[in-house]
């Protein structure tokens, strides 16, 4: 049986983000979890002919989480908020 989440709502896609390399972003992952994420490409496709980014998670402090699985990446479309440019 299928599930609706109504956290889940597909976003307008957007002309242009300002964020780049070394920018932290806020997305939505898919299921509908948030991630705060340090920039180190932004590719204008990154899968599927879609614009995105690939980067590390961070923590609250802003810095990248520790361990070597943290490596993320997603559309811009996902994208909730800019943090730092």
């Amino acid at each position: 049986m299928f599930h609706h989440n109504p956290n889940f709502a597909p976003r307008a896609p957007r002309k242009s983000l300002d964020y780049g390399e070394g920018s932290v972003i806020v997305y939505n992952a898919f299921g509908g979890l948030k991630r705060t994420v340090l920039v180190d490409e932004k590719e204008s496709d990154i899968k599927n002919g879609r614009a995105g980014f690939s980067g590390e998670l961070v923590g609250p402090d802003l810095k990248p989480l520790p361990g070597d699985d943290n490596g993320v990446w997603g559309y811009d479309d996902q994208i909730v908020r800019v943090v730092r440019r």
